[in-house]
């Protein structure tokens, strides 16, 4: 693990210590609904809404196909990053059973956008996949714009399952380390694969992540403000995966071998 990525690592770490530490998992997530009413209310629902719809798996894996025409196998990478993060994920929430914010606080001020969550809290889910998307996004490239960008993306997919009400600020920190371990998991069986380059891993994972992209349209998870978002991630991933797909097509035709490795 590069010193860079263990920093990001360290970081997400050391901000869930803190709140465990201090005990501050009920103020911070106070902070954070409160700031969320920086965005104005016309916005408010669907803002939110399609920021945390985001965090879904369905979502990410749509988000994903936009690797396929330059780094299919970050793709691949992310796509087998997915099972250890799962693994880690409903593993933790068996093993800690934590209420929702709603469910403790008795809504008590507590703003709820979608379906009223009351179990099952830690870690957060959405985290940990906005957590696998920026960490391979973050080893996939190496431009300090499209990192930062990534993990901007992240954060904000994070912070809004509190905004949303149904995550405490611990859930959120454990979720996006969890996210960017397991994507240096999957980096380490994918990423700068020779076979994840050639044309033929390329379709195959085009097929996967564009059916993901289909699955949007039937996937609204109670979340009505996010709708346009939603028809539009289905609409940008089919079509990058169906680009990805023809490109992958032609180049099997054309005897094309893989893509050249990554420059440094």
């Amino acid at each position: 693990m590069s010193p860079a990525y263990a920093a990001w690592l360290a970081v997400m770490l050391a901000a869930a210590a803190v709140v465990a530490v201090t005990g501050s998992n009920v103020a911070v997530f106070r902070a954070i609904q409160s700031g969320s009413h920086a965005v104005p209310q016309p916005l408010f629902d669907a803002f939110w809404e399609s920021a945390t719809y985001a965090g879904d798996g369905l979502a990410v894996f749509a988000m994903a196909a936009l690797l396929l025409w330059t780094r299919p196998d970050a793709a691949w990478a992310g796509m087998i990053a997915a099972l250890p993060g799962t693994l880690l994920l409903n593993g933790l929430k068996a093993l800690v059973p934590v209420d929702r914010p709603a469910l403790v606080l008795m809504h008590d001020g507590v703003t709820v956008l979608g379906p009223a969550l009351h179990h099952g809290s830690f870690p957060s889910g959405h985290s940990v996949a906005a957590g696998i998307l920026a960490g391979i996004v973050f080893l996939a490239y190496s431009q300090a714009a499209v990192r930062a960008l990534a993990i901007l993306i992240a954060v904000l997919i994070a912070l809004s399952r509190a905004a949303v009400g149904v995550h405490w600020p611990l859930d959120i920190a454990i979720g996006l380390s969890l996210g960017w371990l397991s994507a240096w998991l999957g980096w380490q069986f994918a990423g700068g694969l020779a076979w994840a380059r050639t044309p033929r891993a390329r379709m195959l994972a085009s097929v996967v992540l564009g059916a993901c992209a289909i699955g949007l349209l039937f996937h609204p998870v109670g979340l009505p403000a996010a709708a346009p978002f939603r028809t539009t991630l289905a609409i940008v991933g089919f079509a990058s995966a169906l680009a990805a797909f023809l490109r992958g097509v032609r180049d099997t035709r054309s005897g094309a071998p893989a893509d050249a490795p990554p420059s440094a």
